[in-house]
């Protein structure tokens, strides 16, 4: 018998992205990035694109991406190498998962997200704004041989 407590994480409730093209969740800290990256990995393994929440607004958007890096308004380059990418309350996260990849925004204003047609997504609060175009070719991808940089 174990003595080590799982930490429960609540249900959570999705509504299709073809519904709609931008959505608003509540102020709060977000993770930007690959879900597998900092999401608790019974929910990541778990995750497909779509719109999640709690009934109190918190949760999160995630969408497909193909693999490889993405480079965001900010310039910071997002990888990718799960297939999905998104937005994602730190409420569903563990900072014992995060690899260094992704960024963390705070925002004490709601958070509008728009779906880009052709992929990736604009995210814009009071606090910040950021972008991450996904309709053209990544920076590095799956294909690549390894001797392409991200400069």
């Amino acid at each position: 018998m174990s003595l080590t407590r799982q930490k429960r994480v609540t249900n959570i409730y999705t509504v299709s992205l073809e519904k709609k093209t931008t959505y608003v969740l509540p102020p709060g800290e977000y993770f930007v990035g690959d879900p597998t990256y900092f999401i608790h990995y019974n929910i990541s393994s778990n995750i497909k694109s779509g719109h999640y929440a709690l009934p109190d607004g918190r949760g999160f958007i995630s969408l497909n991406a193909e693999n490889g890096v993405w480079r965001g308004s900010n310039n910071y380059f997002y990888g990718v190498e799960s297939g999905l990418f998104g937005i994602y309350s730190v409420d569903f996260g563990d900072r014992r998962n995060y690899t260094g990849d992704g960024t963390f925004h705070t925002s004490k204003s709601d958070v509008k997200v728009e779906i880009i047609s052709d992929g990736g997504m604009i995210i814009r609060t009071n606090d910040w704004n950021l972008e991450i175009n996904m309709s053209d070719e990544p920076y590095v991808s799956d294909d690549d041989d390894g001797y392409d940089s991200v400069s």
